[in-house]
């Protein structure tokens, strides 16, 4: 069983050429043990950092804000 968690504020950043055909997600690698550091926001970075590798499939929501796709395939 998996169990999907909307966790507010995380959100992370799109980046890529215009023209190259795919975006990257960017994550901020967090230090798992920071002092004050909510454990939710290092847990995420560290499991997308160290278990998820390129090539595995992620479940995603729809960009927030004014994103939109140029020529949408």
């Amino acid at each position: 069983m998996a169990l999907r968690v909307f966790v507010p504020e995380l959100g992370y950043s799109l980046s890529g050429m215009p023209g190259a055909g795919y975006l990257y997600i960017s994550v901020k690698r967090e230090d798992t043990h920071a002092e004050g550091q909510d454990p939710s926001y290092s847990y995420v970075s560290s499991t997308l950092h160290n278990v998820v590798s390129e090539g595995d499939t992620v479940d995603l929501s729809a960009p927030a804000g004014h994103f939109f796709l140029l020529n949408p395939k």
